[in-house]
């Protein structure tokens, strides 16, 4: 593939022959078609072809939830092709290919917490604690950001910006858990109070799987 900043024949999109000519953050960009497969793949290809449809399903139900947690890391890129590239990664490097094992939400250089629990009340609420430990890089004034992911792929995944401060280890969320389906994923993170997304890998700690819900 290749691309420059104004091409010779100007600002062009669509197909020429074998290639394909489309604008991407104000670059004209130039690649090749793919070419047909005879034959299906066998072996590590279908393996990594399988490996990556898993990611990008899982991936295209959290899109709303991409846009916040890899905001920093749109650099030149979208926020969903940086996540791509980061599950990509963490899904080829795990060997148990359960989404605790590798589904990763936001990215940044901010820490996390430990010893992470959810549960619910008897109010139905989502109960979420942890233990804050001392850390460097972390301000006890830090935001809480849940994801939620329902096990069924029909169901809307949700991202909540808490009102919980890292300081206070425990955040009570009154959502309603009955449109989740049965069971749902838990994951968190924390962000700095003022964070506003804009290129601040700093503001953000990577994602943590909390725990599985069975609502």
């Amino acid at each position: 593939m290749a691309n420059s900043s104004d091409a010779f024949w100007g600002r062009l999109s669509g197909r020429i022959g074998n290639l394909v000519v489309y604008q991407m953050y104000g670059k004209t960009v130039v690649r090749s078609r793919p070419a047909k497969r005879s034959k299906q793949a066998t072996g590590l290809l279908k393996a990594s072809q399988d490996g990556f449809k898993e990611v990008v399903a899982v991936l295209s139900r959290c899109k709303h939830l991409l846009r916040l947690g890899f905001a920093a890391e749109a650099v030149n890129r979208s926020a969903w092709q940086a996540a791509l590239s980061a599950n990509l990664k963490n899904y080829r490097e795990v060997e148990n290919k359960t989404l605790d094992n590798w589904l990763q939400l936001s990215k940044g250089t901010r820490d996390m917490a430990d010893d992470w629990q959810v549960s619910q009340n008897q109010d139905e609420q989502l109960v979420i604690t942890w233990k804050q430990l001392p850390r460097f890089n972390s301000w006890l004034n830090d935001k809480l950001v849940v994801f939620i992911l329902p096990e069924a792929p029909s169901k809307q995944s949700l991202i909540e910006i808490t009102s919980a401060r890292r300081s206070q280890e425990q955040a009570v969320l009154d959502i309603d858990l009955s449109k989740m389906g049965n069971t749902a994923e838990i994951f968190t993170a924390f962000i700095a109070a003022d964070y506003n997304g804009n290129l601040k890998p700093e503001g953000i700690s990577n994602s943590m799987w909390a725990g599985k819900l069975n609502l």
